[in-house]
């Protein structure tokens, strides 16, 4: 875990090997060693590696976690570290993270890391909604939004709660963000759409 995070840190930085050993002053044979899992830098190195490569030494360790606290918003350096991985958002609520694009990929919308407000390694405690007490969507409502929050309807209490969330509309359905659809076609039959923020 430890030397795939050494290479991950220094990529994410756009560093050449050869460079960063001249950043780190040490060779590009140990700096190899350490990337390679043969030896393990010194915890000085490790310091410094930190300190070039903008990340903490858990990071660098693979403690998890390591980059931040949970509870504390990501640093604006450290949002390339989580390219392909999801985040949260107070306002938007979960994105991926696009490094190789520098965005935020969000149900609805795409940021730019410059206009991503504060985020988040996971959801606040309670953030996430509970099951909508107002009147559901008629179809015709439904279908003129641009996003929805969808509660499949179903016995099966777990396929809810995996299912449940919001959706993107589209012509002849609604789509999340793992690709998970509803056709308008069930729509009251196998699932109802509400007006969410």
């Amino acid at each position: 875990m430890m030397p795939r995070r050494y290479k991950e840190a220094r990529q994410a930085k756009k560093i050449k090997l050869t460079d960063a050993a001249d950043i780190l002053g040490v060779s590009q044979p140990a700096l190899s060693a350490w990337e390679g899992e043969r030896k393990s830098p010194t915890i000085d190195n490790l310091i410094r590696m930190a300190e070039e490569y903008e990340v903490s030494t858990d990071y660098l360790l693979g403690v998890d976690g390591g980059i931040i606290n949970p509870d504390e918003p990501i640093p604006a350096a450290s949002i390339r570290l989580f390219h392909g991985k999801p985040v949260w958002c107070r306002e938007y609520g979960w994105a991926i993270v696009d490094a190789t694009n520098k965005e935020l990929i969000f149900v609805d919308k795409r940021l730019p890391f410059t206009e991503v407000p504060e985020i988040f390694a996971s959801a606040a405690r309670f953030a996430e909604s509970g099951t909508p007490t107002d009147e559901p969507l008629s179809y015709s409502d439904a279908k003129s939004k641009t996003a929805v929050w969808v509660e499949p309807i179903s016995d099966d209490t777990q396929l809810r709660q995996e299912l449940r969330g919001r959706y993107v509309v589209k012509e002849r359905y609604v789509e999340n963000e793992y690709g998970v659809k509803f056709y308008f076609d069930t729509y009251e039959a196998k699932w109802l759409a509400f007006d969410k923020d």
